[in-house]
């Protein structure tokens, strides 16, 4: 599975789209982009997180949110939600849309809408997109965030949830 290959919109800092362009091309000039993430809680209240497959171009072997994928030019924010939690987890459940964020390092640039869902088992974890998952709670995504093992992406949608 490739992070690269598709077309995504190219937006301003109002979430306008101002450009339609291949998504390595995006990632090598650091335009500004659209993605969502979804947080997966269980009924104990830890959060799945996914760690991302080896063979990925973007943050490759390290931790992430339950789901994260670029919103490709046909679909809304949450059309990707849906889509990505079928595809990634194989979970079709409700969706609680908590907010928007900014990740921006030296990989990224995305406005990233954030989700959260809840379910207390994963049917089926998408080994294409990762090598592993698994629920944790705060303190153990904390240890993993101190330890530089994490995507900006899982810190950005557990504080935006933290605070909503």
């Amino acid at each position: 599975m490739s992070d690269f290959g598709m077309s995504l919109h190219v937006i301003d800092e109002a979430d306008r789209v101002v450009d339609t362009l291949p998504s390595e091309v995006i990632h090598r000039r650091g335009l500004l982009h659209r993605a969502m993430h979804a947080l997966v809680r269980n009924s104990a209240g830890a959060l799945y997180v996914r760690k991302r497959s080896p063979d990925l171009e973007l943050y490759p072997g390290v931790w992430t949110s339950s789901v994260g994928e670029h919103v490709f030019v046909d679909e809304s924010y949450d059309d990707t939600a849906r889509r990505a939690m079928k595809e990634f987890l194989g979970l079709d459940v409700p969706l609680d849309f908590v907010g928007k964020t900014r990740v921006h390092d030296e990989i990224e640039n995305e406005l990233v809408a954030v989700y959260a869902a809840r379910a207390d088992r994963i049917p089926d974890l998408n080994p294409e997109h990762s090598a592993a998952g698994a629920f944790m709670t705060v303190t153990e995504l904390n240890e993993l965030v101190a330890q530089g093992l994490t995507t900006p992406h899982l810190s950005a949608a557990v504080a935006l949830l933290a605070s909503a």
